[in-house]
């Protein structure tokens, strides 16, 4: 990996990264990698403008650096369309860390295993596991309740939906994409076919 890379090194080598996994990622999530490096990119140069951390190239970034970045995330405000104030939790900062740590592992930097070797007291972000949100039976009656005003083809998938949802535990996607070869009606059965 050539060390010289110009002013703007981590965008450079993000994207040779990015060219190198782009047969081998499924198309959604190559593009939630571009997504994610790009986001790593703008706080990589923040960090540099203000002296922060000692380099913007990724092949040279240090263990110091990364803990500077890994601290910078637990304040950093969130930013975006539907940024609602805040600053980014936990499994925001674990997701960019992944992302992060792919690119280094590209450019054969060993600063994250540095990192965790020589500064034992930065913590590397985990992801929080959100409970499964289930509404009680008052909250299902309201949702019943109102679809049985809904008329026409809208109306009759809501009125499905509201009573074979709860049911099943299924997922929203694996409803949604359902075979009907998959639904035994009669003996009460729903395998998963996705």
């Amino acid at each position: 990996m050539p060390r010289s890379l110009g002013h703007h090194p981590f965008p450079v080598t993000a994207r040779r990264y990015l060219d190198a996994l782009k047969n081998h990622r499924a198309t959604v999530t190559w593009d939630q990698l571009r997504r994610d490096l790009n986001t790593i990119a703008l706080d990589v140069r923040t960090l540099r403008e203000s002296d922060r951390i000692s380099t913007a190239n990724p092949a040279k970034m240090t263990a110091a650096d990364m803990a500077e970045l890994l601290g910078y995330w637990r304040t950093r405000p969130r930013r975006g369309k539907h940024a609602k104030g805040g600053v980014l939790d936990q499994t925001s900062q674990a997701h960019l860390f992944s992302a992060l740590k792919g690119l280094l592992g590209f450019c054969a930097n060993g600063a994250v295993d540095q990192m965790k070797h020589t500064m034992p007291w930065v913590e590397t972000p985990r992801r929080q596991e959100n409970g499964v949100k289930v509404f009680d039976r008052a909250q299902l009656q309201r949702q019943r309740a109102a679809v049985e005003g809904m008329t026409a083809w809208w109306g009759t998938v809501a009125r499905f939906l509201v009573r074979f949802a709860p049911a099943t535990g299924l997922r929203p996607k694996e409803i949604r994409q359902q075979d009907l070869e998959c639904v035994d009606i009669e003996a009460r059965i729903v395998s998963v076919c996705h």
